[in-house]
Formats: C-alpha cells, structure tokens, sequence
C-alpha cells in the first residue's frame, strides 16, 4: 500500500498494523498517536515510511516489534512526547537517518536489540532531560551510529533519579560517545 501519509496507528482509525508483506508509505508513520498502537513487522515483511513517532502525543503509547525490516528514511523517535517501545528480534533490522531516544518527563522510552539498528547519523538519548531511557543490545545484537550523545540536556530540566542507561552485550559501534551535558546527571554506559 504506498499512502501519501499515514493517519497514525493508535488513532480513532487503527491501533494495529501486522506487516508480513511490503508497505511503502511516503509520508510520516506514527504508531501510538493519539492511543495506543503498536506495528509488528514479521519475518519477511519490510516497511518504508521517512520519519516515524512511537508514543506521538502527550498520553499515547506506540509499540514496534521488528523481525522483519523497517526503512525510515528520516528521524526516528521513540518515546519522546509519548511512551514508546522498539524492540528488534534476531533476524531483524531498523534503519533510520537518526534517532531520538527518550525526552519528556514522565515518558518511558525503551529500545531492545537483539538484531540489527543502523543508524546514519545520531543517536540521542534524554535530550530533554526525560525520565530515563533504556538501551539494550542483547548479545548477538548490533547498533551502529555515527555519534551517540547519551543524556545530553536541552532544557534545564533534568532527572537524575531515573538516568539514561545503557546496556551492551552485544557490539555497538559509533564514531563519538558523549554523556550527559548537566554536571549533576548520571548516565550509564
């Protein structure tokens, strides 16, 4: 289906898309826009959209499970205004020209990878001194960014009782690390 932009999954018209097949979308692709949504991409099923939300508006939740493909040409933000949860199977990859991680207080943002996540450019976590972002690469899981900026603050808004955290067991590749910006504010790597 190529859709000049999608209406957002999790709004008043669908909560769920399961992708076994192709879906080329040439707009923007929110999952969770205004509810809950969640895009599931099985094995063997590729998604093309430019940029995509999960957890777009103040209150909603978006989900995405990949063991297929998912192509954002653009930024990819996961739980930035709303909650929002990536989890990469073995086997699956996500591509995204950047990436933002975490953002508003009070947002859970997470992201699971036990396959592959190519991100182009960078990697931002709690650029807005959010409520602590989780990072997993399960063994066998690869992530690769051009620069990762963990904890980077900007707003004077800063949690330090929930801090962004990131967990490696499996290969990480980046040109330039950065943690946090604030000199009050943990992270770990």
């Amino acid at each position: 289906r190529d859709q000049p932009r999608s209406r957002g999954l999790g709004d008043v018209y669908k909560r769920q898309a399961d992708i076994s097949g192709t879906w080329t979308n040439s707009g923007l692709l929110h999952v969770g826009e205004s509810g809950t949504g969640s895009l599931i991409v099985r094995d063997g099923g590729i998604v093309f959209n430019t940029d995509g939300v999960l957890g777009y508006q103040s209150g909603s939740s978006g989900t995405a499970d990949i063991a297929g493909t998912w192509d954002n040409s653009g930024e990819l933000k996961v739980g930035v205004v709303g909650n929002g949860s990536l989890t990469v199977q073995a086997g699956g990859t996500v591509s995204s020209f950047s990436v933002q991680l975490g953002g508003d207080d009070n947002v859970s943002a997470t992201a699971d990878i036990a396959g592959t996540w190519n991100i182009g450019a960078d990697l931002r976590m709690g650029d807005h001194g959010g409520n602590g972002s989780l990072l997993t690469v399960q063994a066998g899981g690869i992530l690769s960014s051009g620069n990762a900026d963990i904890g980077g603050v900007m707003t004077t808004s800063v949690n330090t009782d929930n801090p962004d955290t990131v967990n490696i067991a499996g290969t990480w590749n980046t040109c330039l690390l950065y943690t946090s910006d604030a000199a009050d504010e943990e992270d770990s790597v």
